[in-house]
């Protein structure tokens, strides 16, 4: 093969290669096809889609980092323009902070580099996007960029972040638990106080399902509940439900469950609040025992001092004095035994003590409450039980 065919085949080659390796220096394009390039970027700034580029700017700069062209509704915005811009380097349009900041990317476009990033501005936020420019032969000539407004945008990511995290932090030391719970009843996620509720650690709890650990009586109910959320029927529901812990105890909640669809209406997941009642159902029963006994208590006085004043109103004319001072005088006491022992000198021996605060009389139907009866005994005059 000739020389002059070598060198044919080696520009050839040269002419079709795709691009430069980041961060080499490009190869040298010919005279003609830089020229041809660089003006026809000159000349730019007179077409309308730069003169029309929305909310920011678009343009375009040489090897020595000196715009050739520059246009968009974004340069006003800023206090800059066109003619601000072409024919001088960045240099000479910025201060030197803001030069300093740009020039590394400036000069990687130039190298076959692309890169985004945001750069701040006379205020604003602006998203700024460089790329290498090819002439016909695919030689990088120059460069181009465009940027646009992103303040708002990014206000609002940095505000939709905080309030995440503000989220994420209120659910984490919540007092009650909370939950995501996948459609098929993995847990997505839990906070700290799902973990102490359940024994189970947030990793442990990756591998079993809420059913898993639902006690077997209330699955049933749960899962009808969760069937007719999925169908649109109800929006949420609310039930009490026991969990099986990792020690094997049983602990009763109340489950309040939500269903989370997409913007098409898919269901996507569930969001549960569970909130730990085993010792206020505890306490409620204690009250109830108290509301009991003290509804016993307050009756049975009323029931004795009735029960007197019949035998006074039936038996006074047949009583003797000392009788009659004596049936006055228990009438007062709460604790008095039932009517047909009233007239012994102790309690009836038919009497025995219950489990319970309360003793029944096996002579009678009058239940009184025990706990009386010794302060009676030590109380009552000994005179008033003479027959």
């Amino acid at each position: 093969m000739s020389p002059d065919r070598d060198a044919e085949v080696a520009t050839d080659v040269r002419a079709s290669s795709p691009g430069t390796s980041r961060g080499t220096a490009p190869p040298a394009a010919s005279g003609d096809g830089r020229r041809s390039t660089i003006e026809a970027l000159t000349s730019a700034g007179d077409h309308p889609l730069m003169r029309s580029f929305p909310q920011g700017a678009i343009f375009t700069f040489d090897e020595d980092l000196r715009y050739l062209s520059a246009g968009g509704f974004g340069l006003a915005d800023v206090g800059l323009s066109r003619e601000m811009l072409e024919g001088k380097t960045i240099f000479e349009v910025f201060d030197p902070g803001t030069s300093s900041a740009i020039e590394p990317l400036y000069r990687a476009a130039l190298l076959g580099e692309s890169s985004t990033i945001d750069v701040p501005y006379e205020g604003r936020i602006f998203s700024q996007r460089l790329a290498p420019i090819f002439d016909d032969e695919l030689q990088i000539v120059a460069a181009m960029g465009f940027t646009q407004d992103m303040t708002e945008a990014r206000e609002a990511e940095h505000a939709l972040r905080e309030s995440e995290e503000r989220v994420r932090l209120g659910s984490k030391h919540a007092s009650i638990g909370q939950a995501l719970v996948e459609l098929d009843g993995r847990w997505r996620a839990v906070n700290a106080a799902v973990t102490d509720l359940t024994g189970y650690s947030e990793a442990e709890l990756r591998g079993p399902t809420f059913q898993d650990i639902t006690h077997p009586d209330d699955l049933d109910t749960d899962l009808q509940l969760l069937d007719r959320l999925l169908a649109g029927e109800i929006p949420s529901y609310d039930m009490e439900k026991r969990y099986l812990t990792a020690s094997g105890s049983t602990v009763l909640v109340l489950l309040s469950v939500t269903l989370v669809r997409s913007d098409r209406g898919e269901p996507q997941y569930f969001i549960a609040q569970i909130q730990d009642i085993t010792e206020r159902k505890a306490q409620q029963a204690a009250l109830q025992d108290l509301v009991e006994m003290l509804s016993h208590d307050l009756r049975t006085p009323i029931s004795v001092v009735t029960g007197y004043a019949d035998l006074l109103v039936e038996e006074w004319s047949t009583l003797a004095d000392d009788e009659r001072e004596g049936l006055v005088r228990r009438s007062a006491w709460r604790g008095t035994p039932c009517l047909p022992c009233s007239r012994t000198p102790s309690p009836c021996p038919q009497w025995t003590p219950r489990a319970s605060t309360a003793t029944r009389c096996r002579c009678a139907s009058t239940t009184w409450s025990a706990r009386w009866w010794p302060t009676f005994q030590q109380r009552r005059p000994r005179r008033i039980w003479a027959t």
